[in-house]
């Protein structure tokens, strides 16, 4: 009957919302920055200023990229303001700084990392191929596909 199916299809909304909800990006900044060198996870971090008209305009692509991310279990998605001074002195030791902002990085492990973008806004579909072909490289695959950003532009 009609009410079931809605209420089943409400259903999986919440359970839905609740799994996007589970996923949500960390704050990162240098006093937390030990989570991301010692976990085993890929990572992709946003680097950003609340004052950067630049950061503002890249706002809506990491977040529609970063949803994609979070879906895949392999990969886990931080973000770090500049704004504050702990988040400004881990984008000084990551080599951020001097390149500008917005930037996104990819890291995997202590010495593994990529900075992918920096200071330039570059399309989204270039950004999402330098992702997959990063995160490719840091898991150890032969290919650039890793298959964790599945869904079409």
């Amino acid at each position: 009957n009609m009410q079931q199916t809605g209420s089943r299809a409400g259903a999986l909304l919440v359970f839905l919302f609740g799994l996007l909800a589970s996923a949500e990006e960390v704050m990162l900044n240098r006093e937390n920055w030990s989570m991301v060198e010692e976990s085993s996870d890929i990572w992709a971090i946003e680097y950003y200023s609340k004052m950067c008209g630049s950061c503002k305009e890249f706002e809506p692509t990491w977040e529609s990229l970063s949803e994609e991310l979070k879906l895949s279990s392999k990969v886990k998605v931080g973000r770090c303001s500049i704004d504050d001074k702990l988040g400004m002195k881990l984008a000084q030791e990551q080599g951020i700084l001097n390149r500008g902002i917005p930037a996104v990085q990819i890291v995997h492990g202590v010495r593994k990392s990529d900075i992918l973008m920096a200071g330039k806004i570059i399309p989204r579909h270039h950004l999402k191929t330098k992702i997959e072909e990063s995160l490719s490289k840091a898991a150890g695959a032969p290919h650039p596909d890793t298959g964790l950003l599945q869904r079409e532009l």
